[in-house]
């Protein structure tokens, strides 16, 4: 992603992630989140980003299926399920 000219922060997990938000929420663009991360789940992770109002796109990817978690997430605004792997142009399409 850097390499297609995108500023990257990266979290090694949900509650990382949520703090990253809370820092930089007004110039997020976009929120990848794997919905199988330590500590929260990527479910849990979106569920309080709303909660805090993060109003950031969000893509939800995971080498599951998708699942009721994957339905549940896109209710909360999630826009996209990306299974893995995947290639770099199938995420920034």
């Amino acid at each position: 992603l850097r390499q297609c000219g995108l500023e990257v922060l990266e979290a090694v997990n949900g509650t990382e992630a949520i703090a990253i938000c809370r820092e930089h929420g007004a110039r997020l663009g976009l929120i990848l989140l794997d919905l199988t991360m330590p500590g929260l789940s990527g479910e849990e992770t979106l569920r309080r980003l709303r909660m805090q109002g993060t109003t950031a796109k969000v893509i939800l990817m995971s080498g599951y299926s998708e699942n009721d978690s994957t339905r549940r997430c896109l209710e909360l605004g999630a826009l996209a399920f990306v299974q893995k792997p995947f290639e770099l142009d199938t995420l920034l399409h």
